[in-house]
């Protein structure tokens, strides 16, 4: 292993192994985080999904780190890169770069999220959906129409008086919409005027919205 992440193994087998494969399994790994998000219940459920999403986007940030490292000095064991290789280690690097963005973000909701980092991270969402959110409904896409960003949700069953009620509520009065701004407001602060989750019921579409200026009116004053 020391001598892989020392670039011992040349930048082939470096990149295709160290940062493609390993990537891939990272991407496996965020999906089941995703699935954790979406399916949680209570207070309990998010901190344990947001404790181990924490630790794997350390350990990723880490890794690609390492990973630059041993492509870098692949690269110039006695010898210049070619064009192939140039391009594996400014691919390589281009990942350190997005996923310790991406963390930096997670750790540090409140920083203005640019719009280009808000459409990577939904074109990374939509890899991992469609995703069963419990209780019959699932996130099947996500998109950003406007300056809105729209998840889009299939529940089972038709709109009654009990689901009418439930959508009439204010998101940021329930725990789970108080948890989405918070993790949110970076995309308000860069622009994004609301979030809306838009259900489609057998019957019909309903729709609950947290607008980006009550949820950061909400956050200042907690």
């Amino acid at each position: 292993m020391l001598k892989f992440l020392n670039g011992g193994y040349g930048l082939a087998k470096t990149f295709w192994i160290g940062v493609f494969g390993v990537g891939i399994v990272f991407k496996i790994a965020f999906k089941f985080i995703t699935k954790g998000y979406l399916a949680a219940r209570n207070d309990l459920d998010i901190a344990r999904v947001e404790m181990f999403h924490h630790v794997l986007l350390i350990l990723l940030c880490i890794y690609v780190l390492l990973m630059v490292r041993a492509m870098i000095k692949a690269g110039f064991n006695d010898r210049r890169p070619g064009v192939w290789g140039w391009m594996g280690i400014g691919l390589t690097i281009f990942a350190a770069a997005l996923n310790i963005n991406i963390a930096s973000k997670t750790f540090f909701p409140s920083r203005a999220t640019s719009r280009v980092m808000l459409e990577i991270g939904m074109r990374q969402l939509n890899t991992q959906l469609p995703q069963d959110m419990g209780n019959g409904m699932t996130m099947i896409r996500a998109e950003i129409s406007g300056d809105d960003v729209i998840y889009y949700i299939d529940a089972e069953g038709e709109i009654d008086a009990v689901v009418t009620n439930i959508m009439e509520k204010s998101l940021l009065d329930m725990p789970v919409g108080q948890k989405a701004c918070t993790a949110l407001q970076g995309s308000f602060k860069g622009g994004i005027n609301s979030i809306i989750y838009d259900f489609s019921f057998d019957n019909g579409n309903a729709q609950q919205v947290i607008k980006g200026a009550d949820c950061l009116a909400w956050l200042a004053q907690q």
